[in-house]
């Protein structure tokens, strides 16, 4: 099984949640810190070479109704640059729609002791629901 990462693209955070070895089980990493767009596409490219990843998957935030808004020409913009900056990686979409809600949803109902210090992971925890809704796609062909 190929290695994974997925990616929720915000305007603060980068989440980010990959496939272990065994393609089945995911971990969530810290949330990369945006800073310059070069910054953030070093620290991408880093957590790929540093995890062997094969495919990346970037979250597309579509609007509730399907529509293609800013934040989705944000995030393929995002995707282009990365793209330039680690050939030979496949970059897929996928719908992330709510995946940041269900991450709160998660936090607010599992996390209760250190629900301050989770909701940092929110972007990385929203970036596994898309990487389990990618592997869920693929595995339905």
């Amino acid at each position: 099984m190929q290695k994974v990462l997925a990616l929720d693209f915000g305007d603060k955070y980068i989440g980010c949640s990959y496939t272990l070895s065994s393609g089945i089980a995911f971990t969530a990493c810290v949330p990369v810190v945006r800073s310059s767009s070069g910054e953030d596409l070093e620290k991408i490219a880093g957590i790929i070479k540093s995890n062997k990843i094969e495919t990346v998957v970037i979250g597309m935030p579509y609007h509730m109704n399907g529509v293609f808004g800013t934040r989705c020409e944000k995030t393929v913009n995002f995707a282009e640059n990365l793209r330039i900056k680690i050939p030979g990686i496949p970059i897929e979409f996928q719908d992330e729609r709510l995946s940041t809600s269900e991450a709160d949803g998660f936090i607010a109902g599992y996390c209760s002791k250190n629900k301050k210090k989770m909701k940092n992971y929110s972007d990385s925890i929203a970036a596994e629901i898309i990487l389990k809704s990618w592997l869920k796609k693929k595995s339905a062909g």
